[in-house]
């Protein structure tokens, strides 16, 4: 059960970061001003959480795939790890395409 709150937790953690990325988001499409340094601070907080969490999820993920015996089960799993790998791969483009703003 303490491993369950400690991924709600983060799960969490990241889901207000990603509010603060699409509120900023917002902010530029209306009025194009944003502080660099309010994005790059939020990129890095998400980079310190999100891809531990990432890692995290990802090392219990694979041992159950592994387990897994039904075919439907297997696949739900892939699925999962493949959603992991796309979010790992969208946040590391995010942080570079920022990174000209610093």
């Amino acid at each position: 059960m303490r491993a369950t709150a400690t991924f709600a937790r983060d799960h969490q953690t990241i889901l207000c970061g990603l509010e603060v990325l699409r509120l900023i988001g917002e902010r530029l499409e209306v009025s194009h001003e944003v502080d660099a340094q309010d994005i790059q601070a939020v990129l890095r907080f998400m980079d310190q959480v999100a891809h531990r969490c990432l890692d995290n999820t990802e090392e219990l993920l694979r041992p159950a795939r592994e387990k897994s015996v039904s075919g439907e089960t297997a696949s739900v799993f892939d699925a999962a790890l493949a959603n992991h790998q796309q979010v790992r791969g969208l946040f590391l483009e995010l942080t570079r395409t920022a990174d000209p703003l610093e």
